[in-house]
Formats: structure tokens, sequence, C-alpha cells
């Protein structure tokens, strides 16, 4: 998730500005990025992530206050689209070190498409681009900028 993405989401219904009291790079071991949800949204695929065994998806733990995390729930259309309802999930904390149990919202069986939605330039770029700016593995990246994009 991209932290401005968020804001800038929140600001445009008149919502709080999201309170992000700390984030985390981490590392979901024992699933993979997969484009098999089309949101209207954001006018293409949107990534969702599915177990797969061997394979991982780095991303950022937030550590935010109730209101913040009903904020992401309605902004991922929790729990109708969007669900963390199966509990949290062991994510590792690259720089500290340990693993901690964290909400990780994954579509609902009724979204998932049978086929790869391939996600718009503009949001493939935002996510490229957040996995820049957190400092994910060189090698994060360049799997993201290989992904094929719509159009």
């Amino acid at each position: 998730m991209d932290l401005d993405d968020l804001a800038r989401w929140a600001l445009s219904k008149g919502l709080p500005e999201p309170r992000i009291f700390a984030h985390h790079l981490a590392y979901l071991r024992g699933f993979e990025r997969v484009w098999n949800y089309r949101s209207r949204a954001r006018g293409g695929g949107a990534a969702n992530v599915q177990p797969a065994e061997g394979s991982g998806v780095w991303g950022l733990v937030l550590e935010v206050d109730l209101e913040t995390r009903n904020l992401i729930d309605r902004k991922e259309g929790h729990p109708e689209r969007y669900s963390r309802a199966d509990g949290p999930l062991p994510v590792e904390l690259s720089q500290e070190g340990r693993t901690v149990q964290a909400w990780v919202y994954q579509v609902t069986r009724a979204y998932i498409c049978d086929e790869i939605i391939p996600p718009t330039r503009a949001y493939l770029d935002l996510i490229i681009q957040s996995a820049i700016r957190y400092n994910f593995p060189p090698e994060a990246a360049e799997a993201l900028q290989a992904t094929a994009c719509r159009g």
C-alpha cells in the first residue's frame, strides 16, 4: 500500500487523514502477488496475494489506530471485495529480524477472476515507486517492473 495514495483517497472522500504511527518493511512468506482482481477504481487489475509454496511477497506492516484500520478497511472494500477475515498472518519484519502477526488483505472468492487482469501503467508505477521509496529488495522492484500492463 502506498501511504500517500491512502492519504489522497481519504482526503477525496472527506475522511480524516490516516494516523500511521510506524511502518515496517515486511516479507509474507508462502504467498505470491497475483493480478486476478478487476478494479473499477483503478481501471484494470489490482494486486492480490495468494498462497504459493516457495514464494514470498514484500510489503509494509503499518502500525495504526482503530480509526485508521477502519479507514483502510473501507478503502479496500472489506469485507466484500478484499478481506482480512482469515485472521492475522505471520510476516517477517526485515529490519528488526522478527516475525509478527499482521492483517493481510486478500481478494474475496466472489471477486477473484479466472484470468490475469493486467494493471494500468499508472497503478503499477504507484506500486513500483512505493517499492523503491520503502527500500524493497532490488529483485522485488525488478519483478514489479517486469509486470505486463494494460494497454
